[in-house]
């Protein structure tokens, strides 16, 4: 399915949304993982983005959600890769091609691994970090697009300061560690992505951006530094799906 047949952040229908939805926070770029690194990277999703795809697909499984939405937008690279970067990628190979933006990546490798969900995935990718993921969930409750009751999937080091930025939002869903859901069929490898390195730095770093976010409008500031250091390139009705290439490759820097 190509990238302009995902739904574009429609998320539930009518006045009153039933549907229980599971929403997978966007994990690609962060320690030893950036930019370039995702560009050539296959499926060009960090190991987190990959752990959180198996685990929401083991989640609706379980019948925790009837749909899972993944979210975030083009935070990593918007620019055309070379033919030897796209043949490295197993993705278009051969061709020059931008990357689309981490919630179209992770559907679609959603879609592969488990086709039988096909239709249970949706994408939100108006946001680029978890402040703004907190601000369009907001929009979309508002709008009666998405129950309040939704669930969020996010890994444990990342819990608390989701839980204090959707909080400042008025929101208060259920949070599940992807490492938990991941132990419901997959215990042992829940349990090395845990103890690897790439989990424990990632927990000492958001522990001190959670510190940092707390102090009045610093959220807020760090998604503006995060939004220009990164050249990102913000969906909007017109170009939602559709993927972008600035002329030139933005810097690595701001946090998820």
């Amino acid at each position: 399915m190509s990238a302009e047949s995902l739904p574009k952040a429609k998320i539930a229908e009518g006045p009153e949304p039933t549907t229980s939805t599971l929403m997978v926070l966007g994990k690609n770029i962060g320690y030893k993982w950036n930019q370039q690194r995702i560009e050539e990277s296959r499926y060009h999703l960090s190991p987190h983005m990959r752990e959180d795809v198996v685990a929401a697909g083991i989640a609706l499984k379980h019948g925790l959600a009837d749909e899972v939405v993944f979210t975030i937008g083009q935070t990593a690279g918007q620019n055309p890769l070379t033919h030897e970067e796209a043949a490295l990628s197993h993705d278009h190979s051969g061709e020059q091609f931008p990357v689309p933006g981490e919630a179209e990546l992770a559907a679609k490798r959603f879609r592969s691994i488990f086709p039988s969900l096909k239709d249970k995935v949706k994408i939100q990718p108006f946001s680029w970090d978890t402040n703004t993921d907190a601000k369009e969930a907001k929009k979309l409750v508002q709008d009666k697009k998405l129950a309040k009751d939704f669930i969020l999937m996010t890994p444990g080091f990342h819990e608390r300061r989701t839980k204090f930025l959707f909080n400042r939002q008025g929101l208060k869903p259920r949070i599940i560690a992807t490492e938990d859901a991941l132990k419901i069929r997959r215990p042992s490898v829940a349990e090395r992505y845990v103890q690897s390195e790439l989990y424990q730095k990632e927990k000492k770093r958001e522990n001190r951006i959670y510190w940092v976010q707390r102090i009045p409008f610093m959220a807020d500031i760090m998604s503006i530094v995060t939004k220009r250091t990164r050249g990102i390139k913000v969906y909007t009705k017109d170009n939602a799906g559709k993927s972008t290439a600035p002329s030139s490759k933005p810097a690595a820097a701001g946090v998820h």
